[in-house]
């Protein structure tokens, strides 16, 4: 027997977390005995007759191995297995116009906006795409741009899908991510029957620093936000999105703010996710004050949650990104200068242009560093625009920690 070449050992809470990243499978021992269970994870073979029952479960949970293991062909099968769920997913981008200018943001607020038309062919792709049997789930998001600029088409095209969906026997989900401003009881009512299911909504610090941000004239971002985020949380969870840098982190001022504005009742119901802002460097003092942050946002009822590494929901084999211009590729922020497929008005899709329109994955070239990285099966390297953008430039894909 060998140990996992994909075990990790994880300090934490006076003990060690011990993890498989194959099956992600993993518990936590006192730090007295955390030596001891290394050991017998080690040399297996050695420890077998005197702690069989344990070792066995150990093989179960993937900590150990037969000698003669293909943890690599593990790895291929783990990746293969998350990119074909059973569900369709599409984002759809009505514009990329927006009612504000946040300065962190990659769109350029084009003022670029999908046509009725190109809605119809959007539709006619779905019906296409979950028609498959092998789907049973119809996810559809909408992202911008500030979506809910394109209210009316926005809430016509979701009543729509969800009467396809439910006509076609599938399960169906809708989110909108947005900056919250434009939402209203009649809005939010409105959108609750057409099928809508949950938001994420974003806050740049507390009331002061949020409202420097994302300004309005004569109003108060942060107070209309909250106000529409108390009111969505009575009935759907809400993603609270928070983007962090040094110049935003106040813990105490943040939630007090936020607590001030959101009933008790509706809490449970937010999901508190603590990003970082990507062009800022974060200091080990900045992330003291990140998980001071999550600790006081568990203590007034939130669900905090940090940034998630792992396999990107554009690397799925079902999943679409509808650009205001009609086209369709795969990340919703897009890659300079890369030619995306073409919408036709059938609903087809047109990829006779496209480079690689899915792009290539880690396993797809062999000139890359992360097939031999122990984080494989949790990471699954850069996200597709780096990718794209490496393979571009210098025809292999490396990981580069040091930008996140």
């Amino acid at each position: 027997m060998k140990p996992s070449f994909y075990n990790y050992y994880i300090p934490y809470n006076s003990g060690m977390v011990f993890m498989n990243g194959i099956t992600e499978s993993s518990f936590w021992v006192p730090e007295s005995r955390a030596d001891t269970y290394r050991t017998i994870i080690e040399d297996p073979d050695s420890y077998y007759a005197q702690f069989e029952t344990f070792i066995n479960k150990l093989i179960n949970q993937g900590f150990v191995l037969s000698d003669d293991a293909d943890e690599a062909a593990r790895v291929i099968e783990k990746y293969e297995r998350l990119c074909s769920p059973s569900e369709y997913h599409i984002m759809i981008l009505p514009t990329y116009a927006c009612n504000l200018r946040c300065w962190y943001c990659v769109q350029k607020h084009q003022n670029v906006w999908l046509s009725q038309d190109q809605m119809d062919s959007v539709k006619k792709m779905i019906e296409r795409k979950i028609s498959n049997p092998g789907i049973s789930m119809f996810r559809l998001s909408w992202f911008g741009g500030e979506p809910l600029m394109a209210y009316e088409p926005l809430k016509a095209f979701t009543q729509d899908a969800q009467a396809m969906a439910g006509n076609m026997g599938k399960q169906f989900s809708c989110g909108i991510t947005t900056n919250g401003t434009l939402l209203n009881p009649t809005r939010i009512e409105d959108l609750k029957r057409a099928g809508v299911t949950h938001y994420q909504i974003t806050i740049d610090g507390d009331k002061n620093t949020h409202d420097k941000v994302k300004y309005m004239a004569n109003s108060s971002a942060f107070d209309i936000t909250m106000q529409n985020i108390a009111i969505l949380a009575e009935h759907t969870t809400c993603i609270l999105r928070f983007n962090y840098s040094p110049e935003n982190l106040n813990p105490k001022s943040i939630i007090s703010d936020i607590e001030q504005r959101l009933p008790e009742s509706a809490r449970s119901n937010i999901m508190f996710n603590l990003q970082p802002v990507w062009q800022s460097k974060m200091s080990d003092e900045d992330f003291n004050k990140v998980i001071e942050l999550m600790d006081l946002s568990k203590d007034i009822g939130l669900v905090p949650f940090l940034k998630s590494y792992g396999l990107c929901y554009v690397d799925k084999n079902h999943y679409d990104c509808v650009y205001p211009s009609g086209h369709v590729g795969k990340c919703e922020n897009g890659i300079e200068g890369i030619k995306n497929a073409l919408l036709l008005d059938d609903g087809l899709i047109d990829t006779s242009e496209v480079e690689d329109l899915h792009y290539k994955s880690i396993f797809e070239t062999q000139n890359t560093d992360c097939l031999a990285c122990k984080y494989l099966p949790i990471c699954w390297g850069p996200c597709n625009r780096d990718r794209y953008s490496q393979l571009k430039r210098c025809g292999c894909i490396l990981w580069r920690p040091e930008k996140y």
